[in-house]
């Protein structure tokens, strides 16, 4: 977690302004009014979201944001504030009454279980021939998005976005964004050493048999305390199953 982007955007919605900077006051928190007028409202707290909202506060703008879900910081009856992938509860799952994995099966037995319908923390939607997860709560998509901290690849780039300048993107953005939210890589001598991925130097091992490429993927999790979690000295979190809902540790979100 980031303690500054945290505190930032803290509440479900938010008077975010010039009180917001280091060194001022804390900003006020609380419902936006029916019918009101704001200066700058910004929909959404996740990564977009709470940037563009940094940004004009540190301008002196005053800034309103509004997220659907809840800021995820007070733990539950469990003392936990997210609850495990394997053992999901009413925190899960938004507004549903069964849970919607993205893999429904596992060696032919189905996975979704029953859960009290609640404002959870992953919502499923579900389109034709594709379901679109996000995450709702304070931090949206950095809530469950496993950490993964993907830059695209340039060559896709102006096909999605042409009137952006990618060389500005890739030269500045990208690189001020990974170092912010702490970007990094899984030690590769720990990642071929480590009992934790064992399974994953299978599937390594396969894939390149087969001529598949084989690549880490940047992520935000703390890896070492990850290390920690695998030599016992640290509460578990990614090794003890927590992704989909939530990471109780180790994981920064925003």
């Amino acid at each position: 977690m980031n303690p500054t982007r945290r505190t930032f955007i803290a509440g479900t919605t938010a008077l975010l302004g010039a009180a917001a900077l280091p060194g001022r006051a804390a900003a006020a928190t609380g419902p936006i009014p029916d019918g009101a007028r704001v200066p700058v409202l910004v929909i959404g707290t996740g990564y977009g979201g709470s940037v563009a909202a940094l940004r004009l506060a540190q301008a002196g703008v005053e800034v309103h944001l509004v997220e659907m879900g809840m800021a995820w910081d007070t733990p539950g009856s469990d003392g936990k504030i997210f609850c495990n992938t394997r053992e999901p509860d009413y925190r899960s799952y938004w507004l549903r009454t069964r849970t919607k994995a993205p893999l429904n099966y596992f060696l032919g037995f189905p996975i979704d279980r029953d859960i009290p319908r609640y404002t959870g923390i992953l919502d499923a939607e579900e389109f034709s021939g594709i379901t679109v997860y996000q995450g709702r709560g304070v931090g949206g998509g950095s809530l469950v998005n496993g950490g993964m901290a993907v830059t695209p690849k340039r060559e896709n780039f102006a096909a999605v976005l042409p009137s952006v300048d990618p060389a500005e993107m890739y030269g500045v953005y990208y690189p001020r964004a990974n170092a912010e939210l702490g970007v990094g890589l899984i030690d590769p001598a720990w990642f071929d050493s480590t009992a934790c991925y064992q399974y994953a130097r299978v599937g390594r091992k396969h894939a390149q048999r087969s001529g598949f490429p084989f690549v880490f993927v940047p992520d935000v999790y703390d890896w070492d305390y990850m290390k920690q979690e695998a030599a016992g000295t640290a509460t578990q979190s990614a090794l003890a199953g927590e992704i989909l809902y939530g990471n109780n540790h180790g994981k920064k979100s925003l």
